[in-house]
């Protein structure tokens, strides 16, 4: 009787580890795919960020020094050379004007 009693425990236990283990392996499947998501939406903002600002060159008819464009998806604001965008949602990036004037 006494063997009976020491197998189920050592059930409970190794089943109680392998849920453990379970839980483990999700955790970092969880923080690994929350990881990714992020990284895709700063890359993502990050090309809405440029866009707008080509879109600025584009849309440059004089060469004043201070001009401020509105867009759907934020402001850009020219500065001496220098495009400081702002998203919607208060991410701001800075790009130099890269383009050679003639």
């Amino acid at each position: 009787m006494q063997k009976n009693n020491l197998l189920g425990g050592h059930l409970v236990v190794s089943a109680m580890f392998c849920l453990m283990m379970m839980v483990v392996l999700l955790a970092g499947q969880l923080v690994y795919f929350y990881a990714k998501i992020t990284s895709y939406q700063k890359i993502c903002q990050y090309n809405q960020a440029e866009t707008m600002k080509n879109m600025t060159i584009l849309n440059q008819t004089s060469k004043k020094i201070d001009e401020t464009f509105y867009y759907n998806l934020g402001t850009v604001e020219y500065q001496k050379n220098i495009y400081r965008i702002r998203l919607k949602n208060d991410v701001q990036y800075t790009f130099l004007n890269d383009k050679k004037e003639t």
